[in-house]
């Protein structure tokens, strides 16, 4: 029954508290039912009331757990970087100003899964290659 009314993208902050009467029942429902990757809600401050409503209406961007695949990045890369990056290839707002970012972790696998083989996951910067020494 929740799913359905959800779905309908016409319901009021009362039926919402009813369903989820705080934000971590609210990111639960996200996170678990819908298989939604968000950014973590203990480490974070950008994931407020106001955009986990706007994930729910389907307003700002997201993806599913599924398309996220461990990795790491070969170039060193700021946060706003990383940012700026995916903003610029969204037509969807991320739904965060540059004061309240998501922890890096999340927009690294994030622009893993939009762009699997951009330049920050290509060719490392020489200073992060390891030599070993001849024998």
């Amino acid at each position: 029954m929740i799913h359905y009314i959800l779905e309908s993208k016409s319901y009021s902050i009362k039926t919402l508290n009813l369903y989820f009467p705080n934000k971590e029942a609210l990111y639960d429902f996200l996170v678990i039912d819908k298989g939604l990757y968000l950014p973590d809600l203990g480490n974070t401050r950008c994931v407020t009331e106001e955009y986990l409503q706007k994930v729910l209406k389907k307003e700002v961007f997201t993806i599913k757990a599924l398309d996220v695949h461990p990795t790491r990045l070969v170039r060193k890369v700021k946060k706003e970087e990383l940012y700026e990056e995916i903003n610029n290839h969204l037509e969807l707002d991320l739904g965060f100003d540059e004061k309240n970012l998501p922890d890096k972790a999340w927009l690294i696998h994030t622009l893993k899964a939009l762009i699997p083989d951009h330049a920050f996951f290509q060719h490392p910067e020489p200073e992060l290659l390891r030599t070993f020494p001849e024998e």
